[in-house]
């Protein structure tokens, strides 16, 4: 029987990395009815920005007294990172350097696995001459709007052996066409959009362990932010829940003065549960925003510090800009009935998905013929 290897970002405890992989990998063994394994490829340039100990690097007094203090939560949330794949991914054999070859079909992607201010690792390129492989990338991000002289020519050669050809970001597209000439690339879907709803409600709990509430989901602290969701809570009678990743001391002093409470050690179930019951969400972050659309719910995204280009890219394919405020907007919506921003026109956003959905579920089915 064939078999299918995906090469991913699934060992860190992100939620969006894991749940993308979770999705790309449920979708491609039921569109080919094929044996279906993320390569269990843990490489410590990637794994090392998530790995938790008590001694800080730069001996700093206050980092060590915010590791003790975060430890036990990040052990308790590393746990469920460790119990979703077990029981919801099919992984690899361990890990060798011969692996690939096992493989008839390889697929990189998602995530910004072809960024080079990430890794340079040839697997995720699929720079892998000695597999006979058919080699395909699915929704593989670069991470930006550009890459210069030298990252353009490492792109050229690393790509250059794969088949069949996509990427996430519309700004990607030309950039990787450059790269590669003579081969077609096609914009599609982060992976997460090729489950429905419905398919992602049946992973989660029956009950409710939260309602009537805001979700702030943050990749990084935003004061506006901060602000907004504090106007929403008074003016509709909502606590406050945050759920941040990078939940330091900063965002932690900060949200003492708001109406609700921070939770560390959501797993990635918990996680989608949040989002399922939020009556509105304020994000920063992509598969925040990807997870908000596809359960309709009411939210804001505020534009990131550094990375937006996949969330103007989606943002903008289905019609819905709007929803991005930067720091500008969001001080002026302080003035209106905050409410008013979380709305949107949900049924036209539901049709250009249903497009793109197509679209991208086609590329998957020809690629991996």
């Amino acid at each position: 029987m064939k078999k299918i290897g995906i090469i991913t970002y699934h060992c860190v405890d992100n939620y969006g990395a894991v749940l993308q992989a979770y999705s790309l990998q449920d979708t491609v063994k039921k569109i080919s009815n094929l044996d279906v394994d993320i390569v269990d490829y843990r490489p410590i340039e990637i794994t090392k920005n998530y790995s938790f100990s008590i001694i800080p690097k730069n001996k700093s007094v206050i980092k060590l007294i915010s590791n003790l203090l975060s430890y036990p939560f990040k052990k308790q949330k590393n746990a469920k990172f460790k119990s979703f794949l077990s029981n919801h991914i099919k992984l690899s054999d361990n890990y060798y350097e011969g692996i690939w070859e096992e493989y008839d079909v390889l697929i990189a992607g998602s995530d910004q696995v072809w960024n080079p201010g990430i890794t340079r690792l040839a697997p995720y390129y699929l720079n892998l001459p000695k597999s006979l492989a058919k080699k395909v990338s699915y929704a593989a991000s670069i991470g930006k709007d550009n890459l210069n002289e030298s990252e353009l020519s490492y792109l050229s050669t690393a790509i250059s052996l794969v088949d069949n050809v996509s990427v996430r970001e519309e700004s990607a597209v030309p950039i990787v066409a450059k790269a590669l000439p003579n081969k077609s690339v096609t914009q599609v879907l982060d992976p997460v959009f090729l489950k429905p709803a419905e398919q992602w409600l049946e992973i989660l709990p029956k009950t409710k362990r939260f309602s009537n509430y805001i979700l702030i989901y943050i990749m990084e602290y935003n004061e506006e932010l901060f602000k907004l969701a504090k106007k929403l809570s008074k003016q509709e009678n909502k606590k406050i829940i945050i759920v941040s990743p990078n939940a330091n001391i900063k965002t932690v002093l900060k949200s003492l003065k708001l109406p609700g409470k921070v939770l560390y050690t959501q797993g990635p179930i918990e996680f989608l549960d949040l989002i399922v019951n939020a009556d509105y969400i304020c994000t920063n972050s992509f598969h925040g925003t990807a997870f908000s659309i596809i359960f309709e719910k009411k939210f804001i995204t505020v534009a990131h510090g550094s990375r937006n280009t996949r969330l103007e890219s989606i943002l903008d394919n289905l019609g819905i800009l709007s929803q991005q405020l930067d720091s500008k907007a969001c001080n002026a919506a302080l003035e209106k009935d905050v409410a008013t921003l979380f709305q949107y026109d949900n049924a036209m956003v539901v049709r250009k998905l249903d497009d793109l959905k197509e679209r991208s579920l086609k590329f998957l089915v020809e690629a991996v013929k």
